[in-house]
């Protein structure tokens, strides 16, 4: 297994692939934790964010496959799959996250776009589980026209808003369409079971 102290470097790394450093420090943002149920759904909890849709990724082989895949967009950030699941090209990888509220707004009218039908939401399921620790396949069992997959974490403080943003319009906005919003914690894990000894030493480093 690798270390959680090359977590927090690829972590950050995500980030920073948006947004500049100063203006992540201006919002809030800390060095990644390990977190927990618990912790997240206080969290969740104090921003009145809706929790029954709330995931995580199940361990850190999957963590790393998902930092390393070329489709991920950093944090926080938004996939969109069509209702075969099959990846919609709907970003531009150069444009800052800003642009998920133009997309969001306009995807009633979305029919012509590019898809990756080698990345499909099937595929992406197996690195997910609740916050009770269930697998999602269990959970969801649903068509909709697109899913919505929004990515965050507590470290990064206020960019969170724009995440409960982002739900906000995909349920309010978009009543022509059936969409399944799945919001992806990114944080560090306790359910990992990282050695006591290797998160004593990434907890404590400046």
């Amino acid at each position: 297994m690798k270390t959680i102290r090359f977590l927090s470097f690829i972590a950050l790394i995500s980030v920073f692939a948006s947004c500049t450093k100063i203006y992540l420090v201006i919002n809030g943002m800390h060095k990644p934790r390990i977190e927990n149920k618990t912790t997240i759904k206080n969290f969740l909890d104090k921003k009145e964010m809706r929790q029954d849709n709330v995931y995580v990724i199940c361990d850190t082989t999957h963590y790393f496959a998902l930092i390393k895949c070329e489709q991920f967009p950093g944090i926080p950030e938004m996939w969109y799959f069509n209702k075969d699941g099959y990846f919609m090209q709907l970003r531009d990888p150069e444009k800052c996250n800003a642009e998920n509220t133009g997309i969001i707004n306009s995807l009633s009218d979305i029919h012509n776009y590019e898809v990756d039908s080698l990345f499909t939401f099937g595929q992406f399921l197996p690195y997910l589980k609740t916050l009770d620790g269930q697998d999602v396949g269990q959970n969801i069992n649903e068509t909709p026209d697109i899913y919505a997959v929004i990515f965050w974490s507590l470290y990064t403080g206020h960019l969170n808003l724009k995440v409960k943003d982002w739900e906000d319009e995909l349920y309010n906005t978009l009543s022509s369409l059936k969409i399944k919003v799945l919001k992806v914690n990114l944080d560090l894990q306790e359910s990992w079971n990282v050695p006591l000894d290797v998160k004593f030493s990434f907890m404590s480093k400046k």
